[in-house]
């Protein structure tokens, strides 16, 4: 059975801040991520001129990361939308206004396909829970969610509606990656929300990124 691939990205971590003062130590709980700590090491990313960057690091304690899963973009099975290039004059919700989810996909999306959210697609200004509803109802035409497999939202929809997982090229999206920037394939089959997924191979689509 063909698989279809998802890049999933490790994006919070809680995190533990220890600030050695001269006549004590403060401790402060902060969520970051992960990233940070290796970018400041290597002094790269936002860290490049910042020479006491990885001095700096060895403040930084780490107690745990979670991964918040892999970007899901998803469209009704009757909508017409076939692949990500399909998208250009439809109603797209690619994360919230001013997140960083909405930042990403809009740039994932612009990547591989050279389609730019509010010129070629109207990016719609939801938060999470308003676009599950408004995708929902039909109000919609593509929503884009960042959710662990298998996504109980995602399960959702493919109870009441036939859906389709859109194809991202990957190799498309990494080649202009920087080399301090990385992410996780993850595989899922193309029926992995049952008989109402009507994606049957990587070449039908639900090849997703994120």
């Amino acid at each position: 059975m063909k698989l279809a691939k998802l890049i999933s990205m490790v994006v919070g971590v809680i995190a533990v801040a220890v600030a050695s003062l001269s006549h004590a130590e403060l401790y402060r709980v902060t969520s970051i991520a992960p990233g940070i700590n290796w970018l400041m090491v290597k002094n790269l990313g936002p860290y490049k001129k910042m020479e006491n960057a990885p001095e700096l690091e060895k403040n930084l304690g780490m107690i745990f990361n979670y991964e918040i899963g892999p970007y899901h973009y998803i469209t009704r099975a009757d909508s017409g939308i076939e692949k990500l290039e399909d998208i250009a004059g439809r109603k797209i919700f690619a994360g919230p206004p001013g997140g960083a989810a909405k930042r990403v996909c809009l740039g994932n999306i612009k990547k591989t396909t050279g389609l730019e959210g509010g010129k070629d697609f109207e990016a719609v200004d939801f938060g999470f829970d308003a676009a599950i509803q408004a995708f929902q109802d039909d109000k919609i035409d593509v929503i884009v969610l960042s959710t662990n497999f298998p996504s109980s939202a995602v399960s959702q929809f493919a109870l009441t509606k036939k859906i389709r997982i859109l194809d991202v090229d990957t190799d498309k999206l990494s080649s202009g990656w920087p080399s301090w920037m990385s992410a996780t394939v993850v595989e899922i089959p193309p029926d992995a929300y049952g008989d109402n997924q009507v994606n049957t191979s990587l070449d039908e689509g639900c090849d997703i990124a994120g």
